[in-house]
């Protein structure tokens, strides 16, 4: 199983890309954030095998 973290500002952005990844089986969204602090906070805590980043988040990009 795939391990995915998502971040984006806009939660309408999140719950689509979230929508579009439940169509596979073995990939779960295991945490969302909408700003780069707490994104870079859940990766380091939860470990995730992809992170999918908005390139311009609050409080710190996604690159």
């Amino acid at each position: 199983m795939r391990r995915i973290v998502l971040a984006d500002d806009h939660e309408a952005i999140r719950l689509g890309v979230r929508s579009a990844l439940s169509v596979h089986p073995d990939w779960r969204v295991v945490g969302e954030a909408s700003n780069g602090r707490d994104a870079l906070e859940l990766i380091r805590t939860l470990q995730p095998d992809i992170a999918v980043l908005d390139y311009s988040l609050p409080m710190m990009n996604g690159l």
